[in-house]
This record gives structure tokens, C-alpha cells and sequence, in this order.
């Protein structure tokens, strides 16, 4: 009796340090390649495959698909003989009712029990359906979330035919556990990343907006020195001009001209302004007119700028510089979009 025992804590101690070194190997694999998702994820499905001594270990990710949702087996570790699983998916309204419970490992008939007797004609089929296709036994199967929302599913398939069919230890559940914390972390990180990068461009746009301010705001204001020597002049030749003359009328056109570039001009450094925001009653009718004049001169000429003011109510509380932006970076971001040209509409209803 005493052998016996000792042989069995002999053996109790050596699984416990072989998942020890295994739980070791995958989190070293997963501090040394962090930079590449799929490759880590890959790579920990290639050991912990076969040192769970299952039929598969999949990867199966969160997807939508005409609005219906699904865990489809995207990446997967299956042993030689075994049938692949890749494309695979279910319906994720059925497998929420698998991992609401206390329970993960699956065979048939705890997988229907799972489901409400309700739907159970429902979803009796498709599992069954499942099972054949892969030549099930069981199923080890772990959710995992981030910031509380699921993202896929990891499965370990036991297939009918396995002679040598693994018991789920704590040992070897530690190392699903330690998986699904390395995957979570993987799409935490790459959800992190992009919000990153899209901070970053969105300070680069707004960086970008300041200094087109500031080089808009000197130039206007050289422009409109050199606009008031020429309305100067213009206006000296009015006086000397005799009525009804050519060069009466020739004046005239320059100072509406030159009213037109200082109205232009007085635009630009309203958009270049710095300081706190106002907010006033603005008309937004005349706001988005002023807009369109800009934007008459920087767009191109295969874009037609159409406007239809059918609200009655056309003043808001607003800053009407920070109005102003607002509808010129619209129609830019609408100008970017439009390469080809069509029809650009700004319609207030």
C-alpha cells in the first residue's frame, strides 16, 4: 500500500512539473514574439496541442457575418490523423449557453443539455451535426473576454477513435487558463494599438489645422496690406475720372474686386483666430455660404457644391470660428473622399 502511494505522488510530482516547465515555455514564447499576434498564437497551439495529448487544439474567433454572429475556427493545432477543423464556426447563440455554466467540458449529451429545453429541437441537430463532421468525443472549451466582452472561443477536441484519452487535471486546465490570458492580452493590446494610431493621426490632423491657421493668418494679413494700397489707388483714380468713363468703370471693378479678396481675406484670419471660444447667437446659413466659398476655391472643378437650407430656425448658440472649421474640414474630408468628382450637398433640414 505504501509502494502504491509513494508511486502515485511520484507521479502526481512529475506531471506537476512537466505542465510547470510547459506553463513556463508558453509564457517566455509569449514575452519573446508579443509583436505578432497570429504567429504567438500559432505557435502556443504547436505545443500545447500535443502536450495536452488532445485530437486539436483551435483557436475560434468572434465574427459577424451578415449581421449573424459566429466563433469560427481561424487557427488550429490537429494531430496527423485527425480531420482539420479550420473554417469551421457556430452559431454564438448557441454556444453562450455552453459557457454559462459550471461546467467546460462537453461531450453530446451535456452540450444539449446545456440548452434550454426550449430550444433544444433547435439546436439538437446542429450540434450532433458538429460532432460527426469532426468525429467527436468531447470538448474542453474556455471563453475568452476583453474589457467584458467575448472574443473567441479556445477548444481542445478529444476525437471517438483516441485510444489514450486525457483527463482534465487542474495541471492541465492551468495551462488553458494561462492560454487564454496570453490571448486576451494579445487583442487588448491590439485594440490598444489602434486606438493609439488613431489618437496619433487625429493630433497630426489637429496639428496639421493649426499650422495651415497660422500660415493662413500671416498671409491674410500681408494680402490685406497689399489690398488697402490698391484700394487706395483705386480710389484715387475715381476721383480723378471723369463720370460715365472706361476708366471709371475699370476702378470701380478694382475696388469690387479688391472688396471681394479682403472679404476673402478677413475669412481666412476668422479661421486662423486663437483664443477661447464664444459663444453667440450665429447664423449658420451665412456660416456654411462662407464655407462654400473657401472651399470654391480648393476643391476641384468636378465637384459641384449644391446647398439646401430648408430649416426655418437658422441661428444656434455656437462659436462661429469653431463652426466655421467644423464645416470646412466636412467638406475637405467630403473632397478627399470624392477623387473622381460628383455632388457635394449640404443640407440643413
Amino acid at each position: 500500500m505504501e509502494n502504491a502511494h509513494n508511486s502515485n505522488f511520484e507521479n502526481e510530482l512529475s506531471e506537476q512539473i512537466k505542465y510547470n516547465k510547459i506553463r513556463t515555455q508558453i509564457w517566455k514564447l509569449a514575452s519573446e514574439n508579443s509583436s505578432n499576434n497570429i504567429v504567438l498564437i500559432q505557435d502556443l497551439l504547436n505545443i500545447i496541442g500535443p502536450a495536452l495529448n488532445v485530437s486539436r487544439a483551435c483557436y475560434n474567433e468572434f465574427t459577424v457575418i451578415r449581421k449573424k454572429s459566429y466563433f469560427i475556427c481561424t487557427m488550429e493545432w490537429c494531430e496527423e490523423r485527425v480531420k482539420p477543423s479550420i473554417g469551421t464556426k457556430l452559431p454564438a447563440s448557441m454556444v453562450k449557453y455552453f459557457i454559462s455554466g459550471s461546467f467546460f467540458v462537453l461531450n453530446i449529451q451535456t452540450a444539449v443539455n446545456a440548452i434550454p429545453i426550449a430550444l433544444r429541437t433547435i439546436f439538437k441537430p446542429v450540434i450532433q451535426a458538429y460532432a460527426k463532421s469532426l468525429n467527436l468525443d468531447s470538448v474542453f472549451l474556455m471563453p475568452y473576454f476583453v474589457k467584458d466582452n467575448i472574443k473567441g472561443i479556445l477548444t481542445f477536441d478529444i476525437c471517438d477513435d483516441k485510444k489514450e484519452k486525457p483527463v482534465w487535471t487542474e495541471e492541465r486546465k492551468n495551462i488553458i487558463f494561462d492560454f487564454v490570458n496570453i490571448a486576451s492580452a494579445c487583442v487588448t493590446k491590439s485594440i490598444i494599438e489602434e486606438e493609439l494610431k488613431e489618437s496619433e493621426n487625429r493630433l497630426r490632423q489637429a496639428e496639421k489645422m493649426n499650422a495651415i491657421g497660422q500660415l493662413a493668418g500671416g498671409i491674410a494679413h500681408d494680402f490685406n496690406n497689399q489690398m488697402t494700397g490698391i484700394m487706395g489707388y483705386a480710389d484715387l483714380i475715381r476721383k480723378k475720372a471723369v463720370p460715365d468713363s472706361k476708366i471709371l468703370y475699370y476702378a470701380e471693378n478694382i475696388a469690387t474686386a479688391v472688396r471681394r479678396a479682403t472679404d476673402l481675406t478677413e475669412k481666412l484670419m476668422t479661421f486662423a483666430r486663437k483664443g477661447p471660444n464664444i459663444l453667440i447667437q450665429s447664423d449658420i446659413h451665412k456660416i456654411i455660404n462662407e464655407v462654400i466659398t473657401f472651399l470654391n476655391h480648393s476643391i476641384n472643378k468636378n465637384i459641384s457644391i449644391t446647398k439646401k437650407f430648408n430649416a426655418k430656425q437658422y441661428t444656434i448658440n455656437g462659436d462661429p470660428s469653431q463652426l466655421q472649421n467644423m464645416f470646412l474640414n466636412i467638406g475637405l474630408n467630403a473632397r478627399d473622399a470624392m477623387p473622381n468628382g460628383v455632388e457635394f450637398l449640404l443640407e440643413r433640414i
